[in-house]
């Protein structure tokens, strides 16, 4: 249910949300989905620090894969720290070879236009190519 509040609520209603859910539901076995979508609402509303705390945090738990590793990848970057950023983004390959701005894209479709752009935005700023033959660093500058 808590994945429902991300695409059409705002950052700041989305956020109360999650933090409600980690309040109620400590030992939640998808504990780190919630932590990543936080890190999501937190990057939007510029709380950048918080973003990637929330992010790490989220890349502790044992079923964290490669969207994890996007996410804070993307705050990273949005918080100007490249090597961090392009590092995560380069852990998110190894989980997923085929990560890049156009399989995120087609995979998203049903996001909500503005959170997909920012998204892209920030994969964007942190390397993210726009094709999987490329490496990290080729992104094009139009996300």
């Amino acid at each position: 249910m808590i994945l429902n509040y991300f695409c059409p609520a705002t950052p700041t209603t989305a956020l109360r949300h999650y933090e409600m859910a980690l309040r109620l539901s400590p030992r939640d076995p998808l504990r780190f989905v919630t932590l990543m979508l936080k890190g999501s609402a937190l990057r939007v509303l510029g709380r950048l620090d918080e973003a990637v705390a929330a992010g790490r945090e989220c890349c502790g738990f044992q079923g964290a894969g490669y969207l994890s590793y996007s996410h804070l990848a993307a705050s990273l970057a949005m918080a100007g720290r490249q090597g961090e950023a392009r590092a995560m983004l380069d852990t998110a390959r190894r989980l997923e070879p085929g990560l890049c701005l156009a399989s995120i894209r087609s995979a998203r479709a049903g996001m909500h236009p503005d959170m997909l752009a920012e998204t892209l935005h920030a994969l964007t700023a942190a390397g993210l190519p726009e094709t999987a033959e490329a490496p990290i660093g080729a992104a094009s500058s139009d996300p």
